[in-house]
């Protein structure tokens, strides 16, 4: 009896002592188990800044500076996450947990910071260049107290902090002039073209007479290309030389004949002329004249428009898309500061033009108009219906579609045919493939979209924005 009694109290002790082990092993992989999202949320977020310090457009040191630092703390994260039992204490530390939170926290601040410094739209939220230096400094700062809670390592000399506090001064000075550059264009030249775009879209309203100033190019100083390609004739469109500068002849074409249709097209013609103060604009050079008939000088874009070259470049990268969508979004950008509308966003109304790289420019005008201009109709939206807006279709009596002049066509409806550009850039195919008038129709009134299914090849980074912007219509 006393020795089953003392074989029970020693099975009993070690059951209790299995237990007790048992508890604390449950409770460090409960408290790792935790920690797996932040990790993961950590992670990929030190990826995206470092990829977005890749691609950056402006502030490049002030955003490497930043990068390089949070990647050098990405090896003690990894090495955190994969130490997880000698870390135990850490993870069942409440202190720690709210810290490395805190971590986190200040990685997604860099990473918002970086997106925005380094690209023109982001930079119009800081008034003065030297706001960004010193909401660098500050995220410096903190992040490395943070880092110095966590036990986080960063060696920094003296020398170095003083290297990057001079590099940070340059990219002030840099960017200062940029920003100056900036609001030099919208506080004068767009206003200046607002105004007189408001004013001639005005009088033609009112079926007013005006006076537009559009150049005129006499045909003797159109010359033929010393060297000829087969691509310099595309359909009515022919390459020549004005000035030594490669040039697009492309046909003026009126298709109403009406008094005031006249009056619209030259209009048209001067607001074109008038908008080339961007660069992200095709330029309009003027009209000369070719056996009587009327012929618009346009910039040559070697690359044609923008379906003509995915049709052609099957190897289009992400980054080069990318670079593409942030050109015509530049353009819109400064149309919408016009108050101008393009009405007819898509591929084939961009062209594309080799300035180091493709270099995209908005081009056809023919549809566009000042934002508070009366809606006019399209008589055949054939061509249009895979790029424009739900509310913009109205159906009259079966599957009659008319184009809607009762919905004014506002900022959503142009953001809605960007997206639908982007999608067809992305997958580099018209929306709708395979789908006639009738079933598009129906398709996108019922609240359905092109699918987005960018497969593994993928750039996440791009893609996630990408999807953001075309689920945004």
């Amino acid at each position: 009896m006393d020795g089953n009694d003392d074989n029970y109290n020693y099975g009993g002790g070690r059951i209790l002592k299995l237990e007790t082990t048992a508890r604390q092993v449950y409770n460090a992989v409960s408290a790792f188990s935790a920690f797996i999202p932040w990790f993961e949320a950590v992670t990929k977020v030190i990826d995206e800044i470092l990829k977005i310090q890749e691609d950056t457009e402006y502030n490049s040191d002030t955003c490497l500076i930043l990068a390089e630092r949070v990647d050098n703390v990405s090896p003690a994260v990894r090495s955190l996450y994969r130490q997880k039992e000698a870390n135990e204490k850490k993870f069942l530390d409440p202190g720690f947990n709210r810290t490395f939170v805190k971590f986190h926290k200040v990685l997604d601040d860099i990473r918002e910071f970086i997106k925005d410094v380094s690209q023109l739209n982001g930079l119009r939220k800081f008034a003065f260049a030297g706001e960004i230096k010193r909401n660098c400094n500050k995220l410096l700062q903190t992040f490395e107290a943070v880092c110095h809670d966590l036990q986080f390592n960063i060696m920094i000399t003296n020398e170095e902090r003083e290297r990057e506090q001079k590099i940070l001064d340059d990219d002030v000075i840099k960017t200062q002039k940029k920003l100056e550059k900036m609001i030099q264009m919208q506080g004068g030249k767009i206003d200046l073209i607002y105004e007189q775009v408001y004013q001639m879209t005005k009088k033609v309203n009112k079926g007013e007479e005006i006076n537009v100033s559009v150049p005129t190019i006499e045909m003797h100083e159109i010359k033929e290309p010393d060297r000829t390609s087969p691509t310099d004739a595309r359909g009515k469109i022919y390459k020549r030389l004005y000035k030594t500068i490669p040039v697009a002849l492309k046909p003026l074409r009126i298709f109403e004949t009406s008094e005031r249709a006249q009056r619209v097209s030259r209009a048209q013609l001067a607001i074109l002329n008038q908008i080339q103060a961007s660069p992200r604009i095709v330029k309009f050079y003027g009209l000369t004249r070719v056996d009587g008939e009327e012929i618009m000088v346009m910039e040559w874009a070697e690359h044609g428009n923008l379906r003509e070259l995915y049709e052609k470049d099957h190897s289009m990268s992400w980054q080069t898309k990318l670079k593409v969508v942030h050109d015509i979004c530049d353009g819109l950008v400064f149309l919408q500061a016009c108050n101008i509308y393009h009405h007819d966003i898509r591929c084939e109304n961009i062209l594309v033009i080799e300035d180091g790289g493709y270099k995209a420019k908005i081009a056809n005008f023919h549809l566009s108009r000042k934002a508070d201009q009366e809606t006019r109709h399209i008589n055949n939206i054939n061509d249009v219906i895979r790029w424009l807006a739900p509310e913009k279709l109205d159906a009259k009596g079966g599957k009659d579609v008319e184009y809607s002049i009762t919905l004014k066509y506002s900022p959503a409806c142009e953001v809605f045919s960007f997206g639908m550009l982007i999608w067809e850039l992305s997958f580099q195919r018209i929306p709708y493939e395979g789908m006639d008038f009738d079933e598009i129709y129906a398709h996108v009134r019922s609240g359905k979209r092109e699918e987005l299914r960018f497969g593994l090849s993928a750039a996440p980074a791009i893609t996630s924005t990408f999807s953001k912007i075309v689920k945004a219509g």
